[in-house]
């Protein structure tokens, strides 16, 4: 619900998986529009943490524009969705699971 909780919560699983989070959280989904910390700035602490890094952040956000969808490209999204297409959402969500990086 909010980017600082899942600063929270992203600790709170390193600390139980160590290196092997990579191979227990796939993809971390987030909103854009949160309290306290929104999705961009989430985001960019994730990218910006080598233990969180490699972990593909997909928006999933009632924002629309090319603004947002590149300022989400720059704090390092790997996606970003327009809410809620669920056939889009399935695509994109597949799409950034099996890119080669």
């Amino acid at each position: 619900k909010d980017g600082a909780e899942g600063i929270g919560k992203l600790e709170g699983l390193y600390e139980k998986y160590g290196k092997d989070l990579q191979n227990e959280l796939k993809i971390i989904i987030s909103d854009v529009e949160m309290p306290q910390m929104d999705g961009f700035h989430f985001a960019s602490k994730i990218k910006n943490d080598t233990r969180f890094k490699h972990i593909p952040i997909l928006f999933n956000s009632s924002i629309s524009g090319e603004f947002s969808k590149e300022k989400g490209r720059e704090v390092g999204g790997d996606g970003y969705l327009i809410k809620f297409q669920p056939k889009k959402f399935y695509e994109e969500v597949k799409r950034v699971l099996t890119r080669d990086d």
